[in-house]
């Protein structure tokens, strides 16, 4: 289980708002979720956002791999090479 500090800046997804019975709202987020790794790819890489590459599946075994099946509709663009980057320069960004 990962522990975070009051004022610790950190990504996740918004999973879930739930009302509470104090009329307050329940925020659910995800780290470990496979959307929220799926948006951290868009985020980064280019091709997912104009969609030359695209994500078919996700796989997780949160905090050890994350294995992902990408697909590219442009015959001149390595869809793993793309993902990974430049000496895994992509990867790298996605990590930290």
């Amino acid at each position: 289980m990962e522990r975070y500090n009051v004022g610790e800046k950190l990504q996740a997804l918004l999973y879930e708002v739930r009302d509470t019975e104090g009329g307050g709202a329940e925020v659910i987020l995800s780290r470990s979720h496979p959307e929220f790794v799926k948006q951290l790819f868009i985020q980064e890489v280019p091709e997912l956002r104009d969609k030359t590459v695209v994500i078919e599946k996700i796989v997780r075994d949160p905090g050890y791999r994350t294995k992902l099946a990408v697909r590219s509709f442009d015959s001149k663009v390595d869809p793993v090479g793309t993902c990974v980057g430049v000496r895994g320069t992509r990867i790298k960004n996605i990590i930290r």
